[in-house]
């Protein structure tokens, strides 16, 4: 038999804003809201493609990279688009020190 549990409260269903800058280890990564034009822009695209967001990842030092997400979501799907982006900033940046620390030793 499954728990019966209270539903979520105003409280709780509220979403805050996306952070603006994440520190993730000695990383440091920017959150920018952008629109449809720059996120092709960065990813390059002249096919008039339709993102919710991407990551680019920065080499000119601080911030490492930076997570665009797009301005006309809803606050629930700028929270999905931000957690997708996040893992694949995660992913990078681990992969790119480890690829450092293969160098170095």
């Amino acid at each position: 038999m499954a728990a019966i549990t209270k539903p979520a409260t105003k409280k709780h269903r509220r979403l805050k804003r996306l952070p603006r800058r994440v520190k993730l280890g000695p990383y440091v990564v920017d959150v920018v809201l952008a629109s449809q034009a720059t996120l092709r822009e960065v990813m390059d695209d002249d096919e008039q493609g339709l993102y919710n967001g991407c990551w680019e990842h920065l080499d000119d030092g601080k911030p490492d990279g930076r997570i665009y997400v797009l301005e006309t979501l809803s606050v629930l799907e700028k929270w999905r688009t931000f957690w997708h982006e996040m893992h694949h900033a995660v992913t990078d940046l681990e992969g790119w020190d480890l690829t450092l620390r293969q160098v170095d030793v």
